[in-house]
């Protein structure tokens, strides 16, 4: 039976009394039912990723603590274990009207892990549950969400919620002037921005002495994208090393993600040619919808450069609008339109509960100014 029509059932079943404690049993019978129920194995191998998601769901609508989840996942619970697991298991009883059932600190816990390896924007519903509850988040621990959620509200251009939502958090306030510094260019003023950025950039990196891994590339993109919309060499070179630093490679592959933007930099300046085949959707485009914004990087790039890539095919790229629209970027849907009127392709739509298109530059479109068409 499809998962979808399967869940009005899960539901009752995992409401029902005691059916949080049922995890024992489950274990017990899938480790071959040896010795008490009570007794939790020390090692557990699961047979696929279901049975981990089972064991998991009921392990948390029973509400396990933070202490004990921790001791299970160095035992029974290390091959269940996995980010892609724990993802399903919140984003599922999210659906299902349990997410509440799980121990508070836990869940705050198991959603920063996410946070940390960038899969929270898979599941747009669990991201907009962290801001709608961001003010509940626990003192300690949580500063990465606090930021994620600054950054989904600078990309809807909501500034004065930007410095609300890290006020309070010491560890999180040295970031402010970063996100002061691209807040300019999301209102059209790049060059604000392409001038703000290196600054504020600088202490940042000084302050947490390092340069890269700290922050998202959907924030850092304002910057390239700033000096890309100047009509000189000169601030493309420098954004062509802004990327190369941030791709941790000197020679980067333009099918990497800062790499192809430090690929279509150089082939603007004339110093490579262009591997067109970075610039097109893979075999595998749909999966790579669940990633919407790094998969409109190639369609922006290829209008940059004024270059008609195969492979994007109309519904394709109205289903990328539509992924950006969900994932919190109005934005960046609005210059994929733009990127496609450039092109001469047809303009995908906008959903209806989109808000207002982003502003334009006066006259030309920021990628005919950019290209020089």
């Amino acid at each position: 039976m499809p998962e979808a029509l399967a869940e009005p059932r899960l539901a009752t079943l995992l409401a029902a009394p005691r059916a949080g404690e049922m995890w024992r049993a489950l274990l017990w019978v899938a480790s071959g039912a040896l010795g008490p129920v009570e007794r939790v194995p020390s090692y557990f191998m699961p047979r696929h990723d279901d049975e981990s998601l089972a064991l998991l769901r009921l392990m948390l609508v029973g509400g396990a603590d933070v202490k004990t989840y921790a001791e299970l996942s160095t035992g029974a619970l290390r091959h269940v274990n996995k980010t892609d697991v724990v993802l399903r298991a919140l984003a599922q009883l999210r659906r299902l009207g349990l997410f509440e059932r799980i121990d508070g600190g836990l869940r705050w816990q198991l959603l920063a892990a996410l946070d940390q390896y960038g899969l929270l924007a898979e599941e747009p519903a669990l991201l907009d549950w962290v801001e709608a509850h961001i003010d509940a988040a626990p003192a300690d621990g949580a500063t990465a969400l606090r930021l994620r959620v600054a950054e989904q509200r600078l990309q809807r251009g909501d500034v004065d919620a930007v410095e609300a939502v890290i006020a309070q958090d010491a560890e999180a306030q040295p970031f402010l002037p970063l996100l002061r510094a691209v807040l300019p260019a999301r209102a059209g003023r790049f060059a604000e921005t392409a001038a703000a950025f290196p600054p504020a950039w600088k202490a940042l990196c000084a302050h947490l002495g390092k340069r890269r891994g700290f922050a998202p590339p959907s924030l850092l993109q304002w910057y390239p994208l700033s000096l890309m919309a100047q009509h000189d060499a000169a601030a493309w070179t420098t954004a062509r090393k802004f990327c190369v630093a941030a791709s941790g490679s000197r020679t980067p592959s333009a099918h990497d993600p800062w790499g192809r933007w430090a690929h279509v930099l150089a082939v603007r300046l004339g110093d490579e040619r262009l591997e067109i085949e970075a610039l097109q959707p893979s075999r595998s485009a749909r999966q790579e919808l669940r990633d919407p914004d790094g998969l409109a990087d190639r369609l922006l790039l290829a209008a940059w450069l004024g270059k008609s890539p195969p492979g994007w095919e109309a519904s394709l790229v109205a289903n990328l609008v539509q992924a950006l629209h969900a994932a919190g970027l109005p934005w960046k849907a609005d210059l994929v339109v733009q990127a496609c009127e450039h092109l001469g392709w047809p303009l995908p739509p906008r959903p209806a509960d989109a808000p207002p298109p982003s502003r334009r530059p006066p006259r030309r479109s920021r990628w005919a100014r950019c290209a020089g068409g």
